[in-house]
């Protein structure tokens, strides 16, 4: 903390990231020290510092600390990587760097569900933070900007119908993000300001109702409907509220169209045609794209060995991947670049 000079505080960290990856928190244990709070107030207090050298030091230790399973990803440690990634508060970093970021997240989200629910968590965060900013304060209208632009990324994460899911649990994550969005607007009256359900009605309105089945879709349909009932509404939530309904009405009849009326209120989670079209054109937008390596990702999320005298088979994949935690990368001896 004493230390002044940017390339030596840079070099000090990346010493206490190599020493994590070659020892783990055990190394930290036999000093007394509370590890992961420790490291996770250290390396956020030392982010807060405004040069971009320390922060890109601090960003890419913490992605080969959660790939490597050194480290337990937290949503404080994650928005750290988030924040780097988009805010424009200091020199903006080269497009590199971002592609690298855009990666490690699709990557680490197929890793397992509770990485899911990580992100899951981050974008309700999120979506409570990027209200719509006025001020004459630029610096605080373009946070404000940049905060809605990694809650949209978060989204389109959890929108790629490629994720690891909880077979014993249908809820996925874009019906908890639209339950505890709308539970948030009826359960606190700070909620009720125009300006605030008018910005959450327009992220449920981006949530995809497709993979809902037709029980949640009817919970969502009356937490939408009791908006109705608060007095003084404007036209533009009005609007969003009626936009919603038909969504969930539309879904409702295409699953009644599918069952010919006989359904038992259950929707199959896998992706449909549409549903893959849909994952493209999110896919689309990532830079670099986030469906070059179906393969390499059945091998990830399915517990299966590549075996490496198949051509057909993804170059380097050499291991068996475990979803329960995280997977162990060697940083040293893969010749295979994983970002």
């Amino acid at each position: 903390n004493k230390i002044q000079d940017i390339s030596l505080k840079c070099q000090s960290i990346s010493t206490l990231i190599d020493v994590l990856l070659v020892h783990g928190l055990d190394f930290f244990t036999s000093l007394n020290l509370t590890t992961s709070q420790f490291i996770e107030q250290y390396l956020s207090n030392l982010f807060s510092d405004r040069n971009i050298e320390i922060k890109h030091t601090i960003v890419f230790g913490l992605i080969k600390l959660f790939l490597s399973s050194r480290l337990e990803p937290t949503v404080s440690l994650l928005k750290i990587i988030l924040d780097y990634r988009f805010s424009n508060d200091y020199r903006p970093i080269d497009q590199h760097q971002r592609d690298d970021i855009t990666s490690f997240f699709y990557f680490f989200t197929h890793l397992s569900i509770s990485n899911v629910l990580l992100i899951e968590e981050i974008t309700f965060d999120l979506v409570s933070r990027c209200l719509p900013f006025v001020s004459d304060n630029s610096t605080m209208a373009y946070r404000s900007i940049f905060i809605e632009q990694m809650c949209s990324f978060c989204i389109e994460l959890l929108s790629l119908p490629s994720l690891p899911m909880n077979k014993l649990n249908e809820e996925n994550s874009h019906y908890r993000l639209a339950i505890n969005i709308l539970e948030s607007i009826h359960n606190s009256a700070n909620n009720r300001s125009s300006t605030i359900i008018k910005s959450y009605l327009d992220t449920v309105k981006r949530l995809q109702f497709q993979y809902m089945n037709k029980e949640q879709l009817q919970i969502i349909f009356d937490a939408v409907l009791r908006l109705r009932q608060y007095p003084n509404l404007s036209s533009m939530i009005t609007n969003s509220v009626k936009h919603i309904d038909e969504q969930i009405q539309s879904c409702l009849r295409l699953i009644d169209k599918l069952t010919n009326g006989n359904h038992d209120g259950k929707r199959s989670r896998s992706p449909s045609p549409s549903s893959q079209q849909i994952s493209k054109r999110i896919s689309s937008t990532f830079k670099p794209p986030m469906t070059s390596s179906p393969n390499v990702l059945r091998d990830r999320t399915n517990h299966m060995f590549v075996n490496n005298d198949n051509p057909s088979s993804s170059k380097g994949t050499k291991r068996k991947f475990n979803t329960n935690r995280y997977t162990t990368l060697d940083f040293e001896n893969d010749t295979d670049d994983f970002f």
